[in-house]
């Protein structure tokens, strides 16, 4: 693992990270990277840096980070920016060391809250401008996760993308495996258990075999549901438009949750209809009508009681009917609870820019709206952006999740 900053300028001592990452990780091979050199000279006599490898110079300088990785030999597991945080220096940074770090690994980018702040573009490289600020590369990165190298983004090895306030974290793609019959990368343990519990029903559902949702719920969903199984869901789109009989995805959250309050929404009343008299919503609560009305939204909230833990809009995905559900919808999920929205990439194709409300046009794309929220996030209501409940986005290939904020503990 490599952190860079020794936090040489903070207003306590130098040192508090890496006495934290020794306590927390004392089997692992770490590394600190620092720009003053006096100051690592000091913490290093101070016994402060026993246990690291220790990098010096400056990280938006190509020749030093060059020969930070000759020195260390790359094929880093982790690596944490909590640097200078000057925007060139930080796109320096990562330009140079993404490439060294192993398939599955980790890149954190910290204190990205001051990247509009004038004292932070003042730093300039042959290739980066003063005017650069790094969240927009972040709401760049949005659109490659979500439309994967169509429609002007690009297509590389990132696996996913966290934002949280003033922060955020890069996932690399896993490496290959052969050791899944759906899925051909390495998998987290619950990531698997999606996978395989998936796949012994049948139809296979395609959230694991067009698509790759097991990723965002292996790692948030079924964590949530161990933590409180009683939970509350609600899945929109139950799958009659899809070229298998509906209904193999609320086979499965029967399967993965059997003591959760399940609820499934459908536009297709015929199709309701007949996957009722077959069964299939056995164990459900069933809403019925269109997710981009909002008398139809409220309706459904007044049926429900609302109180939502999780919701997943897997719907009709006209840009739209997602953002009217979003509106009505997220301030029926309950602290701490999760919104996922699968399909994301078809946001640009034509025929899903047909649908329109009094409030939204059909010029109006969902990924711009998950652009503004990596700024939200970021700048917690500076710089135009907005302050609400939302505590994090995750965004992986076509889909993302957003949590929200948990309960604040009074002491």
């Amino acid at each position: 693992m490599l952190e860079i900053g020794l936090g040489c300028d903070m207003n306590y001592e130098p040192g508090a990270s890496v006495a934290l990452w020794k306590k927390l990780f004392p089997k692992a091979d770490l590394w600190e990277a620092e720009y003053n050199a006096t100051c690592v000279e000091l913490s290093t006599k101070q016994g402060k840096l026993d246990g690291f490898n220790v990098l010096v110079g400056d990280q938006g300088n190509n020749e030093t980070l060059d020969e930070w990785i000759k020195k260390s030999e790359g094929g880093f597991d982790v690596i944490i920016d909590d640097g200078g945080h000057q925007n060139c220096q930080i796109m320096a940074s990562f330009i140079k060391l993404w490439p060294t770090v192993k398939p599955g690994g980790l890149y954190f980018i910290e204190d990205l809250s001051v990247g509009k702040w004038k004292g932070y573009k003042e730093y300039s490289t042959a290739s980066c401008s003063k005017k650069f600020v790094f969240s927009h590369k972040l709401q760049e990165w949005v659109d490659d996760l979500v439309y994967q190298g169509l429609y002007g983004s690009n297509k590389w090895d990132v696996h996913f993308m966290f934002c949280q306030a003033e922060a955020c974290v890069l996932g690399k793609k896993p490496p290959e495996s052969q050791a899944n019959k759906f899925v051909k990368t390495e998998l987290l343990a619950e990531e698997g258990f999606f996978v395989d519990t998936a796949g012994s029903l049948k139809p296979v559902t395609d959230k694991i075999t067009t698509h790759s949702y097991h990723t965002m719920y292996g790692q948030y969903l079924l964590p949530y549901y161990q933590s409180k199984p009683n939970m509350k869901m609600l899945e929109i789109g139950l799958g009659c438009d899809m070229n298998y009989e509906p209904g193999a995805s609320v086979a499965l959250w029967k399967k993965l949750f059997p003591k959760a309050d399940l609820w499934e929404a459908e536009y297709n009343a015929t199709c309701v209809e007949l996957s009722t008299k077959q069964g299939k919503l056995d164990g459900f609560n069933v809403l019925v009508g269109d997710q981009g009305n909002n008398e139809t939204l409220d309706e459904w909230i007044k049926k429900s009681e609302g109180g939502f833990d999780v919701i997943i809009d897997d719907g009709g995905h006209q840009n739209c009917q997602i953002m009217a559900s979003f509106i009505k919808l997220w301030p029926t999920v309950k602290p701490g609870g999760l919104y996922f929205i699968e399909d994301l990439s078809v946001g640009k194709w034509k025929g899903y820019k047909e649908y329109s409300t009094a409030s939204c046009s059909k010029k109006f794309v969902f990924s711009h709206k998950l652009q503004e929220w990596v700024d939200d996030l970021v700048y917690q209501g500076l710089y135009g952006s907005n302050k609400w409940d939302v505590h994090f986005m995750f965004c992986q290939a076509e889909a993302c999740v957003l949590g929200k904020k948990p309960l604040e503990i009074k002491p």
